[in-house]
């Protein structure tokens, strides 16, 4: 049965949001059982190109765009409805989906063997789903989060990155080879924000929890 409840958000504003609770209490045994109904689509086109090593470079770059998502088709295909109209039919079943993403990798032989390689890489920020923590509901089910946005509606900035190597190779031996390598991640020391407090019941709500690391 569906249930309102009035909650305090972090900035002291309350919300009054639907919730489910199961009309009588719930079994301590656990059922499994099929869900008809319920299954993932994933729909997508990936786009290669491959230069092979000659003339002294090689390189290789490649985009995909996806369109995953989660379905739920029938009252059969979920236990809780608190959260279905959110979740029916939008972009992927993780916070970690990004519909595009575009990828460049390549490496060029300098004089004296040096080889000088990188990657770059950019995709659709990963997904912001901000929520509200029920309170305890009854018979047996405890709390809930309720989006209250369409799942993948609200997104994290666009992530890119560069990486950059610097690699020498010395034949000590016939048998042997020592390498000197130097590595920079993140080249261009960009800050994007990877994460952010999502529960609006909560002081932390929108701050941030995770940026990419600095140049290292």
């Amino acid at each position: 049965e569906a249930i309102d409840q009035t909650r305090t958000l972090w900035d002291g504003s309350t919300e009054t949001i639907t919730v489910y609770r199961p009309v009588n209490e719930r079994e301590t045994q656990l059922v499994y059982k099929e869900r008809p109904g319920f299954n993932t689509q994933y729909t997508g086109v990936t786009l290669f190109l491959n230069k092979r090593f000659a003339d002294k470079w090689m390189g290789n770059a490649s985009f995909t765009y996806a369109n995953p998502t989660v379905n739920y088709e029938g009252r059969a295909s979920y236990t809780d409805p608190t959260n279905i109209d959110m979740f029916d039919g939008r972009p992927g079943s993780t916070t970690t989906s990004a519909s595009w993403f575009l990828k460049f990798s390549g490496m060029y032989q300098l004089p004296a063997d040096i080889n000088l390689a990188g990657f770059f890489q950019i995709r659709e920020g990963y997904v912001f789903d901000p929520y509200i923590r029920s309170a305890t509901r009854a018979n047996g089910v405890g709390s809930v989060t309720r989006s209250i946005v369409p799942f993948g509606e609200e997104r994290l900035p666009t992530f890119w990155n560069l990486d950059l190597r610097a690699e020498k190779t010395f034949d000590v031996s016939d048998r042997a080879r020592a390498h000197v390598i130097i590595d920079a991640f993140n080249l261009t020391s960009n800050d994007i924000v990877l994460g952010l407090g999502e529960n609006l019941t909560s002081s932390t709500y929108n701050l941030i929890s995770e940026v990419v690391q600095g140049r290292t």
